[in-house]
């Protein structure tokens, strides 16, 4: 067994955490994943730190070679949700992504780049969903009532 001491959080990529947040990981077993997203192993929690400045570590048990692999760093997606931009984001109507979103679908004319406006009009509105429902990105979209 070998123990990895991994970066979760950064404030300055992440913003700031509350402290505890991540508590709920200690003692909890994840997956590693691969290069590939490939599940290559697991790891086992043993503890979170959050750091004074703000940044967070995770320190796991794994039987993996942690130096060798690498792959240990996907641990650190998983407690976050995934990836760097975590996917148990909560979308809000009128967000900086809902605006971002409807300002790119606006630069398309809706009759003559039908097309490229319909994606993007799909997107919006499917993250206004997730907002109205309170579904993160991560949540399967059949959660929503049936008609929406």
């Amino acid at each position: 067994m070998s123990t990895a001491y991994n970066l979760i959080m950064t404030p300055e990529f992440f913003g700031e955490v509350k402290r505890g947040v991540f508590d709920h990981w200690k003692g909890e077993t994840v997956p590693v994943r691969g290069h590939n997203r490939e599940i290559v192993g697991e790891a086992k929690v043993l503890d979170v730190d959050h750091r004074e400045d703000g940044i967070v570590y995770v320190i796991v048990e794994t039987e993996l070679d942690v130096i060798e692999s690498g792959n240990i760093r996907s641990v650190a997606d998983t407690i976050r949700g995934r990836s760097p931009m975590s996917f148990a984001f909560q979308p809000q109507r009128d967000d900086d992504v809902a605006r971002w979103l409807k300002t790119l679908r606006d630069q398309y004319d809706r009759h003559f780049q039908r097309r490229v406006w319909g994606v993007l009009d799909a997107m919006l509105d499917e993250y206004r969903a997730r907002a109205d429902y309170g579904l993160t990105l991560d949540d399967d979209l059949s959660q929503l009532p049936d008609g929406y």
